[in-house]
């Protein structure tokens, strides 16, 4: 075959962050046949879109959050926001933007609430921000032409999101502004969790190229 063609080998990843280096430390966990046992959860979580029952709404759904077993938030496609007070029995949507794609939600409390996704019509990355349980949202952050998957908060000023093109980035000050943060890999991150402000992990994929 012609030799600028080459063949992909698909790596999955775990990267920590150490608060004493400040920085990402890869951890490839996973190639081949063993993404069945370890990554085959982040896929259908993307790849499998279900309907929220109880709903009229009819989008599909790509993440969802509970903060106690009554009230929880659900997000996805179309930009939908959905929010229910009664452990899923009935939900009430809250957001919509044709445009948008929201991938991921998390709140801190019942009032700050935070998701990510796209924008498709303009090319970027969102971050979403409501202080009211979800009742207003407010754009609080775009990124260049990079779809961010998923994000995380440990309390209702500092988190973290990520997306494609190895893209990470902090917050100190509930998304006033945010920071990139460096990785030892170009990967998609697809998942990311926090145990305090210090420690923490993402997940997610890389190719590695090589010729044939």
């Amino acid at each position: 075959m012609p030799g600028d063609f080459f063949h992909q080998k698909r790596f999955f990843l775990f990267e920590r962050w150490s608060s004493i280096k400040r920085n990402w430390n890869l951890q490839v966990i996973a190639k081949g046949m063993l993404l069945c046992f370890l990554i085959i959860p982040i896929l259908q979580a993307r790849e499998r879109r279900e309907y929220v029952a109880g709903s009229s709404c009819k989008k599909e759904v790509y993440s969802l959050q509970f903060i106690n077993e009554k009230v929880g938030w659900a997000v996805g496609k179309d930009g939908v926001i959905l929010k229910t007070n009664d452990g899923g029995e009935n939900w009430i949507k809250l957001y919509a933007q044709n445009n948008f794609s929201l991938n991921a939600v998390r709140f801190a409390d019942q009032n700050t609430g935070y998701c990510v996704g796209f924008n498709w019509e303009k090319q970027r990355g969102v971050v979403l921000k409501t202080t009211d349980g979800g009742v207003h949202w407010n754009r609080i952050f775009n990124t260049a032409k990079r779809v961010l998957n998923a994000l995380y908060f440990v309390d209702t000023k500092t988190g973290w999101a990520v997306g494609e093109q190895n893209l990470i980035l902090k917050t100190r000050d509930g998304g006033i502004s945010w920071e990139k943060q460096r990785s030892t890999l170009d990967a998609c991150f697809e998942t990311v969790f926090f145990i305090d402000k210090n420690i923490g992990w993402i997940a997610g994929s890389y190719f590695d190229k090589e010729d044939k």
